[in-house]
């Protein structure tokens, strides 16, 4: 009989392949696909349609847990928990803590389902077919992969090679001889004819007292540390959030590595459905229709005498003239053109400005928050300006500056304003002064945006010049 399935989704990453589009604060499973969904919100989706589960977990981060919370909600999707990790530790800490509070909520005898958030899968009624096969099989104590049906030579998945089938028919599962890294052309296509090789989804279900017993066997300091985390972690609504010390320790290694590929309980579930690692602009363009020249493209943009050329554009026309083979994305502060051939080296822009410390790796130009957005309009020696949205019935936290005073000038909307312990309603032409040093929140008291002209002056000007005192989105 399987056990009651626990989904938990694995939302971190940055999806450094598709910048400019994807970034740290914002990444690949929250960008508008080209239909206008979103892969966070496809991952709700595939949960829906498993049925009788219990309540989804997902594990992410403080910047990502409202934006979390906001696919769901427009999902209609019940808020699920969140595990908050203070630093990214790569996979094996992420399903560690998961099992951890599963355990805590559940006991050992419920099996976890984990998802990533950046995966295309269709139909979902067909998921929701093959993850039951996989629970039939994590029932009789094994941790269960989904292997790919492979409809290419990929080189970048990697790729399970199948052993003898499980005797238990109707789930289509076969024991695991070894997991192979991304292989080179010619040894994908081998694999490929074999019919005995495929791609290793990244995707699981694992009993929780027999994955917890791997953890001690194969991958102890990660559960460790993981275990420290979680028992000095604040708990806040559905939130957990893990002990920033503690899960420092924990080492930055992934899931299949620490146990997978180590335990002697491996088994997979073959899986038919249609699967797609968003990884590249490559993948992302081929969700389009093409024209009879092979070219793809979003927004306000002609092709004349192109061929094979995708463009996601922007707020601007953009034209091409006599190309082929390239791929164009616009954003408001930031422009790739590249061969699409060069797809998977992306990556090493987004990594180059990560190394000099620039904002367009980590930031897009409009920043969203818990409370709703801001965007950076100008800034110089010792000034810096901002647009600022507080969305209805939001506030930002109650907070101070120890190196710079603001000064607000509100253009929409109505809002009431704290400075230390004064509160003043304020309105569209109204100007408030924040001294430095000054404890200061607003709040949106209507039911439209209250939008307003942030201009600070200081010495430090930087998001790292926070107090806060009161935060009603845990951050405090």
């Amino acid at each position: 009989m399987p056990r009651p399935l626990v989904p938990v989704i694995l939302c971190g990453g940055a999806g450094s392949r598709l910048w400019p589009l994807s970034r740290d604060t914002f990444p690949k499973p929250f960008v508008d696909l080209p239909d206008g969904s979103t892969l966070i919100g496809h991952a709700f989706a595939r949960i829906s349609a498993l049925g009788d589960v219990l309540p989804t977990l997902v594990v992410t981060q403080k910047d990502h847990a409202h934006l979390v919370n906001a696919a769901a909600a427009k999902l209609g999707v019940r808020q699920p928990g969140a595990l908050i990790e203070p630093s990214a530790r790569n996979t094996a800490a992420a399903v560690a803590v998961a099992a951890l509070r599963a355990q805590a909520l559940y006991g050992n005898d419920v099996s976890l389902l984990i998802l990533t958030a950046d995966h295309l899968i269709e139909p979902a009624a067909r998921f929701a077919e093959i993850a039951s096969n996989a629970a039939q099989i994590a029932a009789r104590g094994r941790l269960v992969t989904f292997g790919i049906q492979p409809t290419s030579p990929e080189t970048g998945y990697g790729y399970l090679e199948a052993g003898e089938p499980i005797a238990l028919a109707a789930a289509n599962g076969r024991t695991v001889k070894r997991f192979v890294e991304k292989p080179p052309l010619e040894t994908a296509k081998q694999y490929v004819a074999s019919g005995n090789y495929f791609w290793n989804s990244g995707m699981f279900v694992l009993p929780v007292g027999v994955l917890l017993d791997d953890f001690v066997k194969h991958a102890p300091a990660t559960l460790e540390a993981a275990k420290a985390a979680f028992d000095a972690a604040r708990v806040l609504g559905e939130a957990v959030h893990l002990d920033a010390d503690a899960y420092a320790k924990a080492p930055s290694i992934s899931f299949d590595y620490a146990i997978m590929e180590r335990s002697d309980r491996v088994a997979m579930v073959a899986a038919d459905f249609s699967w797609t690692d968003i990884g590249a602009w490559s993948a992302f363009s081929a969700m389009l229709p093409a024209d009879a020249s092979g070219n793809a493209s979003v927004g306000s943009v002609t092709q004349h005498e192109s061929e094979r050329t995708f463009v996601l554009g922007g707020k601007r026309l953009i034209t091409t003239l006599g190309v082929s083979d390239l791929t164009i994305v616009d954003t408001d502060d930031a422009l790739l053109v590249a061969r699409s051939d060069r797809a998977q080296d992306v990556k090493k822009i987004y990594e180059s400005l990560r190394k000099t410390g620039s904002e367009l790796a980590t930031h897009p130009l409009v920043i969203r928050r818990p409370w709703g957005t801001y965007q950076i309009i100008d800034e110089g020696p010792g000034f810096k300006s901002k647009r600022i949205t507080v969305s209805p019935g939001a506030s930002i936290s109650l907070q101070r500056h120890e190196h710079r005073a603001e000064h607000w000038t509100i253009v929409a909307g109505t809002a009431e304003v704290q400075i230390d312990d004064t509160f003043t309603p304020c309105k569209h032409g109204d100007h408030v002064y924040v001294p430095l040093g000054a404890k200061h929140r607003i709040r949106n008291l209507g039911h439209d945006d209250v939008v307003f002209i942030e201009v600070q002056t200081g010495a430090i000007l930087e998001e790292s010049d926070i107090q806060r005192f009161e935060d009603q989105y845990g951050r405090a």
